[in-house]
């Protein structure tokens, strides 16, 4: 699964069910691989315990990043 942030302004993604993976429960949709790309012309979101520094992908530089515990 691919969550994309493209040409906004002050996104939010936080908490994402989608995006957390659980290595004992694969049948669950909560538990699918994703990743969140924010496209170059994203400015200004926060990306927070919602994706590992792996599963996301920033082509932009204004954003703030809170990895998954």
């Amino acid at each position: 699964m691919v969550i994309l942030e493209s040409g906004s302004d002050e996104n939010l993604i936080a908490a994402n069910p989608f995006t957390r993976v659980d290595t004992e429960s694969v049948n669950d949709i909560s538990n699918m691989p994703a990743t969140v790309v924010l496209d170059g012309s994203t400015t200004n979101t926060q990306v927070i315990y919602s994706t590992t520094s792996a599963q996301l992908q920033a082509y932009s530089s204004s954003y703030a990043h809170v990895p998954m515990p």
